[in-house]
């Protein structure tokens, strides 16, 4: 069994936040396992979930599941997320990373002098204007095609950037790969310019 975490950063108190939990069964054969999550510590649950979800599940052969559980921080701090594990037969097989992460009331405004300082601040609009208006292949700019990779798995984001990119001309065969991972036929045939 292979399992997959996303990767906690910064949140936000009051704002309510979604935790998927990816598993997968490499093997050839069904497997019948048991899945333990928790919501993060200090957090409070939404929905109609407790704070540990446990479940019982099968699970073809190269296949996977998911699930999304979400909640909310009421106050500030650093917290942890421990890990989720999933156990066959009383006995566990895969456990994902520990997180840590710090929840503050009010993100801190950080100067965007390079492309990093721009992530940091998860400001989509941001993001763009920098792909829409910046010499990308500066070094002092610290931008690398690889930092949006992650923004490139949501649709909206990767019809953006690939519009951007096609209007300035520029080509990143890493970024029009994703168009595989949308089905974006027209990106796909090479319609980029």
């Amino acid at each position: 069994m292979k399992m997959k975490r996303n990767k906690i950063v910064d949140y936000l108190t009051h704002k309510v936040y979604g935790w998927e939990v990816v598993v997968t069964n490499i093997s050839s054969y069904k497997k019948s396992f048991q899945v333990l999550s928790q919501i993060p510590e200090g957090s409070i649950p939404l929905g109609n979930i407790s704070y540990r979800i446990f479940k019982t599940l099968e699970l073809e052969s190269y296949s996977t599941t998911k699930f999304t559980y979400y909640f909310y921080f009421p106050d500030e701090g650093n917290f942890t997320q421990y890990p989720s594990n999933v156990s066959m037969l009383d006995k566990i097989v895969a456990v994902s990373k520990i997180q840590k992460f710090t929840v503050v009331h009010k993100l801190i405004k950080i100067p965007t002098n390079t492309f990093k300082d721009i992530l940091r601040n998860r400001n989509l609009t941001a993001v763009y204007d920098f792909l829409s208006k910046s010499n990308l292949f500066e070094e002092k700019s610290e931008f690398s095609f690889d930092l949006i990779f992650w923004m490139l798995k949501d649709k909206n984001c990767f019809t953006e950037i690939t519009k951007i990119l096609r209007l300035r001309r520029i080509y990143a065969e890493q970024v029009w790969k994703f168009a595989f991972f949308h089905f974006d036929e027209q990106a796909i045939k090479g319609n980029n310019y």
